[in-house]
């Protein structure tokens, strides 16, 4: 067996081993097919056990808003209780689903990004306007679900998205977007 067929072997007994844990995995940049698998996932580990909660790590550069927001709307319509735990960097889209967990945590050294959606490369001019518009409204529902994931004024994170901030683990707690450090290991 060529060593492509091996490694795809070795990753698909990994994912099946993560979700018989009830672990789910987000990592590489986030779009529509990998939302889709996602949102799969989650109502699969659903109708085994409704009540038993499931943990889903997060190591990415974000993607797709729409994406990303579709996750979110997942995670809060299923009953089982979503646990999102940040393994290195969490980043736009990534950082609200982050936020969007019953119970949110990063590791020590992780990055948590907040920036605003950006323009799709390749928008016709006639279509410019109407791209703008979706990512204003894109921006204006991740503000909402992070003012009401962390408690905080919209004012506040409007600002903190405009200027592409990047948040140690600590700082993340300090803002809200998740609820405790996990330990990890020691600082340098």
């Amino acid at each position: 067996m060529n060593n492509e067929k091996s490694g795809k072997l070795l990753a698909e007994e990994l994912m099946g081993r993560l979700i018989k844990e009830r672990i789910i995995l987000i990592e590489g940049t986030i779009d529509d097919d990998y939302a889709g698998r996602v949102i799969d996932q989650l109502e699969e580990l659903e109708a085994v056990d409704e009540k038993k909660g499931i943990d889903m790590y997060l190591n990415s550069p974000g993607g797709s808003a729409q994406a990303a927001l579709a996750i979110c709307d997942a995670i809060k319509r299923i009953a089982p209780p979503v646990t999102t735990i940040c393994l290195e960097k969490a980043c736009c889209g990534a950082a609200i689903i982050l936020a969007c967990g019953a119970r949110r945590f990063a590791l020590p050294h992780s990055q948590i990004l907040l920036y605003q959606p950006l323009f799709i490369q390749g928008v016709s001019d006639g279509a410019m306007e109407s791209a703008g518009k979706q990512i204003v409204s894109a921006k204006e529902k991740i503000i909402s679900i992070l003012a009401k994931a962390t408690g905080k004024e919209p004012s506040l994170l409007r600002k903190e998205i405009n200027t592409d901030r990047i948040l140690t683990a600590r700082e993340a707690v300090e803002l809200g977007v998740i609820d405790r450090v996990l330990p990890g290991a020691p600082s340098l």
